[in-house]
């Protein structure tokens, strides 16, 4: 049998920064009836919400090519207000002719993004890998692997180092881990494609917990951007070790924006993608899983109070502003908001950041019985 000895990291310290992952499998809910005892994760729940994401990936970006496509064709009736989900981390709804621009801004005309996840328990590489090409901002190929293809794909074996991309993020410090990963996976690319072998390459080998978070944390693309930070910046947060989940080599115009401070990285990024606009994130996969489990705020943070929460190594939860308020979960198929709803924000929602603040003041105010009683 197979010895197998200590991840290089503990990478359940970093579930702290996720912020519902975190209260629905460790700290709770205090107020919720569902979940003020929290959900024990399980390896094997681990495994369905890891497919789910996987699942909610292909969807998705599938979704993304196709909606880019029809706008370059003109054959959109109104862009502005049409959402998107992006292809990078934290996937949040982007507004349709912010899309490419901001991929560009970000990482660069002609690039390859890879993502390979690896399992909460192990830390082992899991056979989910998901790649895709961007030519001017726009997605141009996809590929993905499954459960067979990938469980090949991860038994491959750095030439120089001799282990399988299986046994890298287990087995080295996070960042030279992804590198060694990347030299293994980008050949896989030439091989694939080789009209691409001359694009930029870049590589992220994320967490399954990070997979949950990023795929339908939130009511808020706001929020999915605030998630990105911790985990951009583990060490800065007193973290002891940086996170799989960057995009290596990162790109400079990515490094210049995650240098700033957290709030002001939160108004920035938000901006690339939306402009002065705020938009409620969405699924169009079962996601079933998760929204029994996890379930969702009714009402959603303020951008002002997303922006300015914060949490550090040690904290097992956010600090907010004062005049955070927190709402109620739903659970289950109502935990989707979509219309018609008497939920604010409902699902692919675009208002300015004013109008979005309103809104969830007028909500609070009006609806005591959707928030929760302070503790």
């Amino acid at each position: 049998m197979e010895k197998i000895g200590r991840p290089h990291h503990d990478f359940t310290e970093e579930w702290a920064y996720e912020r519902w992952m975190f209260e629905t499998h460790v700290v709770g809910r205090p107020g919720d009836p569902k979940r003020e005892t929290p959900l024990k994760l399980t390896q094997a729940l681990d495994k369905y919400r890891q497919t789910e994401v996987s699942q909610w990936w292909r969807i998705g970006m599938l979704e993304s090519s196709q909606t880019v496509n029809l706008w370059t064709q003109g054959l959109l009736t109104d862009p502005d207000k049409t959402t998107v989900t992006l292809g990078y981390p934290p996937c949040y709804s982007a507004a349709v002719p912010l899309d490419p621009a901001a991929t560009i801004a970000l990482f660069g005309k002609s690039l390859d993004l890879c993502w390979l996840q690896s399992d909460n328990f192990s830390g082992r590489a899991n056979p989910h890998t998901v790649s895709y090409h961007y030519e001017d901002g726009v997605m141009t190929y996809i590929a993905m692997t499954d459960p067979g293809e990938g469980q090949e794909l991860i038994e491959r074996k750095h030439m120089k180092v001799g282990k399988p991309v299986r046994d890298l993020p287990y087995s080295y410090p996070a960042f030279e881990a992804v590198m060694l990963i990347r030299d293994i996976l980008m050949d896989v690319r030439n091989e694939d494609t080789p009209e691409y072998a001359m694009s930029a390459y870049h590589q992220g080998c994320w967490q399954s917990h990070h997979g949950y978070n990023e795929a339908f944390p939130s009511r808020s693309t706001m929020d999915a951007v605030m998630g990105m930070y911790p985990f951009f910046n583990c060490e800065k947060m007193g973290w002891p070790f940086k996170s799989t989940c960057d995009e290596l080599p990162r790109p400079v115009g990515l490094e210049l924006l995650v240098e700033n401070p957290p709030d002001i990285f939160n108004w920035r990024w938000n901006a690339l993608i939306l402009g002065d606009n705020w938009s409620s994130k969405y699924t169009i996969s079962p996601h079933e899983i998760h929204l029994e489990i996890e379930g969702m705020e009714i009402v959603p943070c303020t951008p002002e109070e997303t922006a300015r929460r914060i949490i550090r190594y040690g904290m097992d939860r956010y600090v907010f502003p004062d005049t955070f308020k927190q709402s109620k979960y739903i659970y289950g198929e109502e935990a989707r908001v979509q219309h018609p709803t008497e939920y604010p924000l409902p699902a692919k929602t675009v208002v300015s950041h004013r109008d979005a603040t309103e809104i969830i003041y007028r909500a609070r105010k009006e609806h005591p019985e959707w928030m929760m009683e302070e503790v």
